[in-house]
């Protein structure tokens, strides 16, 4: 939805680029609420059609791995290596 310039500024217009807000989710909350949605639902279109996922549950081990070192580091002041 555009809205009209303010008084004195240029003709740029200013778009609202928010998640939808679907009936079931509430701000400002909605935002996580719609990517999990979307993630679910490309796994299940996944299953359905014999695809792989863009990210697997390898993927997501290691980013909280990754996320767990960091963790680690900033408590240990240590520096960790792969």
């Amino acid at each position: 939805m555009a809205r009209p310039p303010a008084a004195g500024r240029s003709n740029r217009q200013v778009r609202d680029i928010s998640a939808p807000l679907f009936r079931w989710a509430e701000p400002p909350w909605h935002n996580i609420q719609e990517s999990v949605a979307l993630i679910q639902q490309e796994f299940i279109d996944c299953l359905r059609e014999g695809r792989v996922p863009e990210t697997s549950g390898r993927d997501n081990l290691r980013t909280l791995a990754l996320v767990e070192a960091a963790y680690a580091s900033a408590r240990d002041g240590s520096r960790l290596r792969p």
